[in-house]
């Protein structure tokens, strides 16, 4: 038992410190508003990826291997979220990004929230990761005990915010360094066009 959860938490370490949409938003999030907006984005990425866990240990991914065109319209969605993602990052105003943002109406808070559960809800990596990884760790086609279950749910809550945290930290020194607004101007230009080379090789896989 603990070493499959120990592989588990490599793994899903691991999948999480890959930059992929889920932790690039977390990174833009930060950059452009501030820590605190980031940190519940987080709670909305981990929402999402606890959504595909339950889904991966009760047997969905045997639905989605036999309804393979499921999985490419999720593809499709997907490359297009991401499509939507560059172009908010290239139209971005980057000198707002500069500005306190610490007032905060609670729609807005909640938006965030539902902007990261969103993000990992589309996210082809998270998707991959559950419904094919995770089946291969833990035998879903048995039973899974219960302790071994909420033990399961405590590792990825906590590697995903050890994980996360640690990119929030990253983009808030960064974010205290970059005082000229043409060095931030090019990072929202290069996260545009990462993210819009993801949608490509999305596309490219259909």
């Amino acid at each position: 038992m603990f070493s499959q959860i120990g592989l588990y938490i490599f793994s899903l370490g691991l999948a999480a410190l890959i930059p992929g949409p889920g932790m690039t938003g977390l990174l833009f999030k930060t950059l452009s508003q501030n820590s605190k907006q980031a940190f519940l984005m987080l709670m909305g990425l981990i929402t999402g990826d606890l959504i595909y866990l339950l889904f991966s240990i009760f047997g969905i991914n045997l639905i989605l291997k036999i309804y393979s065109s499921f999985f490419n319209f999720v593809l499709i969605l997907s490359a297009l979220y991401l499509i939507y993602l560059s172009c908010q990052f290239w139209l971005y105003d980057y000198s707002n990004a500069l500005a306190s943002t610490t007032k905060s109406s609670k729609n807005h808070k909640f938006s965030s929230y539902y902007e990261g559960l969103r993000l990992t809800l589309s996210n082809p990596k998270t998707i991959s990761f559950y419904l094919a990884l995770v089946p291969a760790i833990f035998s879903v086609h048995q039973k899974i005990p219960a302790h071994l279950f909420v033990l399961i749910l405590i590792s990825t809550v906590f590697t995903l915010i050890i994980v996360g945290a640690a990119y929030i930290i990253f983009a808030t020194k960064l974010k205290s360094k970059l005082h000229n607004p043409r060095v931030l101007h090019i990072v929202f230009k290069l996260t545009a066009i990462f993210m819009f080379g993801l949608a490509i090789k999305l596309l490219n896989q259909l």
